[in-house]
C-alpha cells in the first residue's frame, strides 16, 4: 500500500463468532486499520488532510470507515465512564434483595414506602436485563488497573463479536508482557514485576518490587 502511495484502501472480511467483522487499512500520512462490524471502506468521501511538501491542507479520499470513526461523538472516556455507571447500576440493584428482606417486617411510614419503591417489578426487570449482558461478577472495584479490567471482562462473550476480538489480542498482549518480564528477571536474576502508569492508565513498566520493612 506504501508504494501505492497515499489515500489507498484495502479491505477484509472475517467471520467471528458469525459476526461479520470487516478490517480496513487506509493509507494516510501513515498506514491506519480500523476495524468495524458496522460500515466498510464504501462509499469513499472527500476529507482533508495536511499536505507536508505543499504545507497546506488537501483533499484526499477517505473510506467511510474513517469518517465514521472521526465523527464518532463517544470518546473512550466517555465509554469508560458510561460502562463504569451500568456496572454501578447492576450492583446497586443487587443490593436492593437483601434491603427488601430487611424491610419486611416494617411498620415506619417511611421505611414502608422505601420498602415499597424497591419491591418494583420494573427494577427486577432492569436488573435481569443488565445481567442478560455483564458478567455475574461485574463490579465496581477499587484501583485504576483493577477497574480497567472490570471493564474490560464486563460485558460477556459473544454478545459483539468486534469486542471479543479485541479483548482476545488485549489479554494475549498482557500475556506476552508478563512472560517478557518474568524471562528478563531470570536473565538478569533479580525480581522484577510489570506496573501500569496511573496517569495514563497505558504504559506498561518495570519495577523492582520493594520487601516489608520488618518491625
Amino acid at each position: 500500500m506504501e508504494k501505492k502511495g497515499r489515500s489507498t484502501h484495502q479491505e477484509n472480511k472475517a467471520l467471528v463468532n458469525d459476526v461479520e467483522v470487516r478490517v480496513v487499512k487506509w493509507m494516510e500520512r501513515q498506514s491506519v486499520t480500523l476495524l468495524s462490524t458496522s460500515v466498510s471502506a464504501e462509499p469513499l468521501h472527500e476529507g482533508k488532510s495536511f499536505d507536508g511538501n505543499a504545507k497546506a491542507s488537501i483533499m484526499i479520499p477517505c473510506p467511510a470507515a474513517a469518517k465514521s470513526r472521526k465523527n464518532s461523538k463517544d470518546t473512550e472516556q466517555r465509554c469508560e465512564l458510561r460502562l463504569n455507571y451500568v456496572i454501578a447500576l447492576k450492583n446497586t440493584l443487587e443490593l436492593l434483595d437483601p434491603l427488601r428482606m430487611a424491610l419486611e417486617d416494617v411498620s415506619d411510614p417511611l421505611l414502608s414506602s422505601v420498602k415499597e419503591a424497591v419491591n418494583s417489578q420494573a427494577l427486577r426487570e432492569l436488573l435481569d436485563l443488565l445481567r442478560e449482558v455483564l458478567h455475574e461478577d461485574a463490579r465496581l472495584v477499587k484501583g485504576t488497573a483493577a477497574m480497567r479490567t472490570q471493564r474490560c471482562y464486563a460485558i460477556k462473550s459473544h454478545v459483539n463479536g468486534l469486542l471479543d476480538v479485541a479483548r482476545k489480542i488485549y489479554s494475549e498482549i498482557i500475556d506476552d508482557i508478563t512472560t517478557y518480564v518474568e524471562e528478563l528477571g531470570k536473565e538478569l536474576k533479580m525480581m522484577l514485576s510489570r506496573g501500569v502508569n496511573n496517569a495514563s492508565h497505558e504504559d506498561p513498566y518495570i519495577y523492582f518490587p520493594q520487601k516489608e520493612k520488618c518491625s
